[in-house]
């Protein structure tokens, strides 16, 4: 087959040639047995039906004239062989070769780092291809012949090969393709299994310090090599996603935990002693930080990598397995997770699960560790009944509707420029996002206008600035928003758009306000998520505070004054799951600050320690010396009267 290309894909499939003469790899199942192996035989010499056709991965296949078909065992391994049956029956597995007529030397070199974002293929003979080949698989094409597109569909892939073939030159010549993905969602048979080897790998050797900072390690490193590509595929999900908010708020964020986490990490291992009291002298106690095992985590749509990463980054450093389920409404985000994720951690250690509500409900009710969960209140719920079964431990995240209060005292300008960024910072789909903003009667109008100007100056009168202003995620938000507007409508509520119109068509939804309305509205019921805001007016500090107290506890709080007094007693007469004063969002971001709910709006909390320790168990160990008191606490007791004495006052 001279002037042919051998082609490297992460996961691609290779089907029959169409003609007697070219090259096909071995048809394997979707499943973990990708070996990295050489197809060959010795230079013109023939494989017949009984011999094995595929040798050790460190031998070079040069061979020509290959053409009977072999059956193979099952004896698939990362990094080992796949050798014929004897009697040329193929494996249980179904893997079967043909392989006909190669043109000498003119396979690429196996052994290469997997998972790398681009594949160098080096087209000429003897040449090995460019530093990080993935190999796995290699398809040969003849001439203008190329891999049919449909050949993963078959498998239920939602990728479809891609074949380019360029012809032999007489000096070296490197061709550059686009990475593959073959996704598939996973089935509902799998979640169990998974979780097992998961539980097996980690009590067969749980992860040490070394190990735990290293998983860390690479994981910023890979994720920070492939920004770019998060920012894609997160833009892909929304529709239209501001880059910089992507990179803020999906990138800075998990980058930051992560360089948290490893600079604590030694310290939070240790051992902590505790006294014992003057009773139990001389023994002594302490508390250790054991891992659970393996930590589910359930992540939302909305920061689809920050809100996956973080926790399982912080399951990583508390030496925990972890079984992650992305969001369904964010495919291209799951496949960029999983492809990340088996580029930086060992897959006996992290997993991916991928599919639907089927798939997430089912997912729930394994028997994990702990179970992280991002979400709704209302699924929360549906998790914490489904965990229920197994007694699983939680963290929930859920939401609700977060009020920012300003005081009388308070500049409106900047309470409404910082209002505005945690408002409309992806286009209010954030759970901490401002949900409602409480202000002095006699200040609503000045804080209308200046939330109208600042929303011009960020995004245009007429929103011409759309690059900076993210889309609503999906056609069901964005009824469901729209559906608040028609609801306040009906009731009369005066609607101010702030800058441009809707259009249905990209899913763009303007800033709007909504002003007064009533806890009749559809939009006061629910948490809104979207970039619609309630501005409610109140005349007295205490009627304001009596209001939030009114309604469920939320997920934030963000009370605006210069005056400490005033700020104090908000503080003290409410109760929320976080609070940022005089800003909005940014406690989320402190690593040294817990993040989480209380009640309705969340149960425990993560982020640095508070997550190291939710994803620990604080194992007491009590420590008795040779001799002890305790040995004497025997009947008869009046033997040991006095000691009772001494010790019960």
């Amino acid at each position: 087959m001279a002037g042919t290309v051998i082609q490297g894909f992460d996961f691609g499939i290779a089907e029959q040639p169409d003609f007697f003469g070219g090259v096909a790899q071995p048809k394997f199942t979707l499943a973990d047995h990708l070996a990295r192996c050489d197809e060959c035989t010795g230079a013109n010499e023939a494989v017949l039906f009984d011999h094995r056709a595929i040798q050790h991965d460190g031998a070079h296949a040069n061979q020509d004239g290959v053409f009977n078909r072999a059956g193979m065992d099952d004896g698939l391994v990362a990094d080992g062989d796949i050798a014929a049956d004897a009697g040329g029956k193929p494996a249980a597995l179904g893997v079967g070769a043909v392989v006909a007529d190669v043109y000498h030397r003119a396979i690429l070199d196996i052994g290469a780092v997997a998972n790398t974002d681009e594949i160098d293929i080096a087209t000429h003979h003897r040449e090995r291809p460019d530093g990080h080949i993935v190999a796995q698989h290699h398809v040969t094409d003849h001439g203008t012949h190329r891999i049919h597109e449909n050949t993963l569909a078959k498998r239920r892939c939602d990728g479809a090969i891609r074949s380019n073939v360029h012809g032999l030159d007489s000096s070296p010549r490197t061709t550059t393709l686009p990475r593959m993905d073959n996704f598939t969602d996973t089935q509902p048979s799998e979640l169990a299994p998974t979780l097992q080897r998961l539980r097996n790998n980690w009590q067969a050797s749980k992860p040490d310090y070394r190990q735990r900072m290293d998983d860390l390690e690479r994981l910023r490193h890979a994720l920070k090599q492939r920004m770019d590509e998060m920012v894609e595929a997160i833009a892909r999900d929304f529709g239209h996603r501001a880059k910089a908010e992507t990179r803020i708020a999906d990138g800075m964020t998990v980058l930051n935990d992560i360089d948290h986490l490893r600079k604590h990490l030694r310290k939070w291992m240790q051992p902590t002693r505790v006294g014992v009291g003057w009773r139990f002298l001389p023994a002594r106690a302490q508390v250790r930080p054991m891992p659970l095992g393996v930590v589910g985590v359930i992540a939302p749509w909305n920061y689809p990598v920050n809100l996956a990463l973080i926790p399982l980054a912080t399951a990583l450093a508390a030496g925990n397995h972890v079984y992650l389920k992305p969001s369904e409404h964010t495919p291209h985000t799951a496949r960029f997770l999983r492809s990340l994720l088996a580029e930086a951690i060992a897959p006996g250690r992290v997993a991916v699960a991928t599919g639907g509500a089927d798939i997430g409900a089912a997912f729930a009710g394994l028997p994990f560790d702990h179970l992280v969960f991002t979400g709704s209140t209302a699924v929360g719920r549906k998790v914490m009944a489904a965990a229920a079964a197994h007694l699983t431990p939680l963290t929930l995240e859920l939401g609700g509707k977060s009020p920012a209060l300003i005081a009388a005292d308070y500049p409106i300008e900047q309470a409404a420029a910082r209002i505005a960024t945690g408002k409309w910072f992806n286009c209010g789909q954030t759970c901490i996002a401002p949900d409602y903003v409480l202000v002095h009667h006699e200040q609503r109008g000045a804080l209308v206008k200046a939330l109208r100007d600042e929303v011009v100056a960020r995004y245009g009168e007429n929103l011409t600035n759309l690059d900076d202003y993210t889309r609503i995620i999906n056609a069901g938000q964005y009824n469901r928003l729209k559906g608040y507007l028609d609801d306040a409508k009906t009731r009369n509520i005066e609607r101010v758009t702030l800058a441009g119109h809707a259009d249905p068509a990209q899913r763009l939804l303007p800033p709007t306000l909504l002003l007064d309305p009533g806890d009749d509205a559809l939009i006061m019921q629910e948490e809104i998520f979207g970039p619609l805001l309630p501005i409610k007016s109140y005349r007295h500090l205490d009627e304001a505070i009596a209001y939030i107290n009114a309604h469920d506890r939320p997920l934030a709080l963000y009370p605006f004054s210069h005056n400490k007094a005033t700020v104090e007693k908000i503080l003290h007469d409410t109760l929320a799951g976080g609070v940022s004063v005089n800003d909005t969002l940014f406690h989320f971001a402190i690593g040294n600050l817990p993040f989480g709910g209380v009640g309705p709006s969340g149960m425990g909390a993560y982020h640095g320690r508070a997550g190291f320790d939710a994803m620990s168990k604080q194992l007491p160990v009590f420590w008795q010396t040779r001799r002890s008191g305790g040995d004497l606490l025997k009947p008869p007791y009046g033997k040991a009267k006095w000691l009772i004495d001494l010790i019960v006052r």
